[in-house]
């Protein structure tokens, strides 16, 4: 056999260990590709089979606007428009698992075809030959830190639509109950527009230290200016309480009764506040926040209007979901790593047991909070565990 040829005393030729890693990349690349796209596809069927009702009323709506020709069309526009970004997202969640199932995939294939025994025949060892698959897997992890970092971020709005915004450029508008920005503020309003990000029906309720109201500001619109960043008021009035004899403020609902002299009105151009579009987004889904870029969340976190917490667990769950996607990787390559004949099916069972029992330990340490320890700890704190079980199964393999 050519792998075979050329032995030397020290190993393989530099020449045929080269040949062998592209090999090896190449297969391990193209059956996660593979994978991920059969997997996607598949997902995106189910949806559609289970929410056909909502992709036709939309390619009926579409087509009686006169944005499609017919509707197989815009049928097809609509599941692209839906789904399409999404494949962004799915590779962030699927990532680390479709990765040991192509790594499985490769390893089985080439220990099928003997090919790991030419490898060992010509000089090589198995744990050598896990190099290439990690190396490709690193690269699949940068990829998707560019991911989690440039592309879903820009997409996060389009990522949050709900089945009724199908072919909608972006989530419908909803109101924002009264929410606190963590400055004493109280912000609501009656709809907000997360694609313009633009809000109506504005209401800012300031209050000192104690609670007590300050003023009142009103708007009919306002618009997020990130330059500034203030909300930009269209016809916006603060409406301040007159101190009354005793150097307390009177009700701000004189004014409705008739007791104009107990307020005093001023037009209002700005009104500078943590809460921006994206911690409106943020506190009405959590999930929001594993959308952001890092330098999201950490404005999101120096602003203080959303949960801490939250913010520093989004921001440093990523980089560990990157660590425990390799080190998962790492821990499931020796079921496949055999110098002689085995039950593959049996080696694919524990595998994907192992596999699966520390993806749910990963997840476990990215969402729950332990009482009196760090979010950075408790973070990583599954791929510290992970690491040294996945070394030690790495340097145990027989070769």
């Amino acid at each position: 056999m050519a792998l075979a040829a050329g032995v030397r005393a020290g190993g393989l030729p530099r020449i045929t260990v080269t040949i062998v890693d592209r090999h090896i990349a190449f297969r391990f690349l193209w059956n996660f590709l593979v994978l991920f796209a059969l997997l996607f596809v598949f997902a995106i069927a189910i949806d559609v089979i289970l929410q056909l009702d909502r992709f036709m009323e939309a390619a009926e709506a579409a087509v009686g606007r006169g944005d499609y020709p017919g509707l197989p069309a815009a049928l097809l526009a609509a599941v692209f428009n839906f789904h399409g970004p999404r494949i962004f997202q799915f590779y962030a969640y699927l990532l680390g698992l479709v990765s040991v199932a192509a790594m499985g995939f490769t390893l089985a294939q080439m220990h099928r075809h003997r090919e790991l025994l030419a490898l060992l025949a010509a000089g090589g060892s198995l744990p050598r030959m896990a190099l290439p698959i990690l190396a490709v897997g690193v690269g699949l992890n940068a990829i998707q830190v560019v991911n989690a970092e440039l592309v879903v971020p820009r997409l996060a709005a389009l990522l949050s639509r709900e089945h009724s915004d199908i072919l909608a450029p972006g989530v419908r508008s909803f109101p924002i109950p009264l929410t606190p920005d963590g400055e004493g503020r109280l912000v609501a309003a009656e709809s907000f527009d997360p694609t313009a990000w633009r809000m109506t029906g504005l209401l800012v309720i300031e209050r000192d230290e104690r609670g007590s109201l300050l003023r009142r500001v009103v708007a009919e619109s306002a618009t997020w200016d990130p330059r500034f960043r203030s909300w930009r008021l269209e016809n916006g009035r603060a409406i301040a309480r007159a101190a009354g004899p005793d150097g307390a403020g009177l009700d701000p609902r004189a004014a409705e009764l008739g007791g104009a002299a107990s307020v005093v009105a001023e037009p209002v151009g700005s009104v500078e506040t943590p809460l921006d579009p994206d911690a409106i987004s943020v506190r009405r889904s959590a999930p929001y926040a594993q959308m952001l870029s890092v330098a999201q969340l950490r404005r999101l976190e120096r602003s203080g209007g959303v949960d801490r917490g939250t913010v520093q667990r989004a921001t440093w769950g990523r980089f560990a979901t990157a660590l425990a996607n390799l080190v998962i990787l790492v821990l499931a390559m020796p079921s496949f790593l055999l110098r002689e004949p085995a039950n593959l099916l049996r080696q694919a069972v524990s595998c994907s047991a192992l596999a699966i029992a520390a993806t749910l330990l990963v997840l476990v340490g990215l969402t729950i909070a332990l009482p009196g320890v760090p979010t950075v700890v408790s973070v990583f704190a599954p791929v510290a565990i992970l690491a040294p079980a996945a070394l030690g199964r790495l340097l145990g393999v027989r070769t």
